[in-house]
Parts: C-alpha cells; structure tokens; sequence
C-alpha cells in the first residue's frame, strides 16, 4: 500500500473533530435559526472559529498569497475535508461568514413552521 499523506493527516484530524462537542453544535445552529431572503427553510448556524485559529498552517489564501507552502496546503486540504465530512454526518455544512470570509461557520437547513 503506497504512502498517502492525505489521508494519514485526513484521520488524524477527524479524530480531533470527532472529540468536539457536535451535540453542542447541532443544538447552537438549531437554536440560532432564522429565515433566509428568498429561501423558504431556516438556516441555522454555530460559529465555530476563524480560520486562523481553525485550519492548521493558520492561513487565510487568496489568490495573490504568497506565503503559503506545499506543506500548508496539503495539510489544510486534509483538514477541511475531515471537517465538511463530519459535519454532513451531523446534517450540515461547512461555510465562511458573510461579513468575514475567515469566519467558520456550521449551517444546517430547517424546515420553516407552518403559518396558520
């Protein structure tokens, strides 16, 4: 079996993702829930923290990044795909914050109580 780094560093991380507290989350995102413009379901979400204390090199990349290395982004790549995975097995996603792109946020769809 050849050497994958990926997915070695892909487990290690959903390890440490598995031990957060995802009852917690779900529970957060359900009770944050509010409609969205145009949208006929409620969107929850939970903030879970920026990029720069979640990703593991810490970086926020744009296209005109030059700080960052092989190393950073093989990392990051693992990482973020551990967490989009958990967080679809807890019913949601994985998205950035609308007034700051390096917020993390946990989001999850609701149906919107019926009007009488």
């Amino acid at each position: 079996m050849p050497f994958d780094r990926h997915e070695i560093l892909k487990r290690h991380y959903a390890a440490d993702i598995a031990s957060w507290n995802w009852d917690s989350i779900v529970e957060d995102a359900q009770t944050n829930a509010e409609p969205e413009y145009g949208c006929e379901e409620l969107i929850g979400r939970c903030y879970l923290g920026t990029v720069f204390h979640l990703m593991p090199s810490g970086k926020f990349y744009t296209g005109w990044t030059t700080n960052q290395t092989r190393a950073d982004e093989t990392r990051d790549a693992a990482f973020i795909e551990a967490l989009e995975e958990r967080a679809s097995e807890a019913g949601g996603s994985i998205g950035n914050g609308e007034g700051d792109p390096c917020d993390m946020f946990f989001s999850m769809c609701f149906d919107a109580p019926e009007e009488e």
